[in-house]
Order: structure tokens, then C-alpha cells, then sequence
């Protein structure tokens, strides 16, 4: 796969065009690695050496990569077996809330196609320990772009200081330069099926 050029629009039409060369791509990069199995186990690794001592995290399920049927099912499996807490993301009003969920309780869809947790424990942001952020692209610098609604930018300025925050990705959403505003957040890694991009 080539690197996804950022199309005029920002991160919606950039979501749509990553969803058409990753089905265009059969879920395979052109080296024929299994990107979905690279990607759980490339982010646990990561993961587990933020979150070494560590009790909470938080996944965020990428938006694209729900539509086409691919999850963090693995990684989120891995992260609760080591015994990690893993509170996952609930769209309320204008904020992204930290859900404590246990496996196998019910999950609502999105307008926008991600599931999220009908029930469980609400955590306020600053309990938690890592942030897994979702995104449509992302350069060098571990500048991100979202989707436009600056949920997770808001989230991530409320973190306790040190919290990390990465983000789990395709390898074709790594791009040379991501524009960035005044509320954009630059996280601190980047983990995709080739590479792991380390900004800490």
C-alpha cells in the first residue's frame, strides 16, 4: 500500500478514501502480512511496556477499521488477561467518557459506525494509566488527524501529566505532514503492521 495523500475536507474524506484502498487491499499489505493479526500483536507489545504496573487503559476502536468488520477484540483480550483494566470510549454529548466494561456486555453502534458500551463504569479521564487514540492519519512527528470533532483532542488535555498517548494503525495512514491546529494534541507513539513509531 502507498501512503494515504490528506484530500481536501480533512479527516471525514480522508476517512472515506482509507476505507476504499484498505478494501481495495483485501485487509493485506502489499508485503502479504496479516495486517489485523501484526497489528494486535504489535500494539500488545507496545502497550505492555507503557502499561508495565499499570491498572487502566483505555482502547479506543479506530472508526474505519469497525467498518470493515476489524476490531482491537485481541489486543483488548491480551491487556485483561495480564490483569489491566480497560475502560473503553463512550461518545456523550460534546466528550469522549472512559467505560469500564466487562467482556460480553452490550455494545450500541454509533452514528458514525464504532461501537461503544451501553453500561458499565464511568472513570473520570484522569484515572486513567495510557490513552489509545483513534485516527485517520498520522506523520513522523506523532502529529495526529481526527475526524473533525476534536473528542479525543479534549480528552487528551485532560490527562494527568505522563500519561502516554498512541495510537494503532494501517501503515498507508502514515503520512509525511499532518496539518495541525491550535486544539490538535501530538501523542507519543504510533504502532502500525510494519513499524512502531516511537515520539517519547
Amino acid at each position: 500500500m502507498v501512503p494515504l495523500p490528506i484530500p481536501r475536507g480533512g479527516g471525514a474524506r480522508l476517512a472515506d478514501a482509507l476505507v476504499s484502498l484498505i478494501r481495495a487491499h483485501g485487509g493485506t499489505c502489499e508485503t502479504g502480512v496479516d495486517v489485523v493479526a501484526a497489528l494486535a500483536m504489535a500494539g500488545a507489545l507496545f502497550l505492555g511496556e507503557y502499561l508495565a504496573g499499570a491498572i487502566i487503559a483505555v482502547i479506543a476502536l479506530l472508526t474505519v477499521l469497525s467498518h470493515l468488520g476489524i476490531d482491537t477484540a485481541p489486543l483488548i483480550a491480551r491487556l485483561r488477561s495480564q490483569g489491566t483494566t480497560v475502560a473503553l470510549p463512550r461518545i456523550e454529548g460534546s466528550e469522549v467518557v472512559p467505560v469500564v466494561a466487562t467482556p460480553g456486555a452490550a455494545m450500541t453502534e454509533t452514528s458514525f459506525g464504532a461501537m461503544e458500551p451501553a453500561e458499565g463504569s464511568v472513570l473520570g479521564v484522569a484515572e486513567l494509566d495510557l490513552v489509545v487514540v483513534p485516527g485517520v492519519a498520522f506523520d513522523r512527528s506523532c502529529d495526529r488527524m481526527g475526524y473533525g470533532a476534536g473528542y479525543y483532542d479534549r480528552l487528551l488535555g485532560m490527562r494527568r501529566d505522563g500519561v502516554a498517548a498512541i495510537a494503532v494503525a494501517f501503515s498507508i495512514q502514515i503520512v509525511d505532514l499532518v496539518p495541525t491546529g491550535a486544539i490538535d494534541r501530538r501523542i507519543d507513539g504510533v504502532v502500525t503492521e510494519l513499524e512502531v513509531i516511537r515520539c517519547r
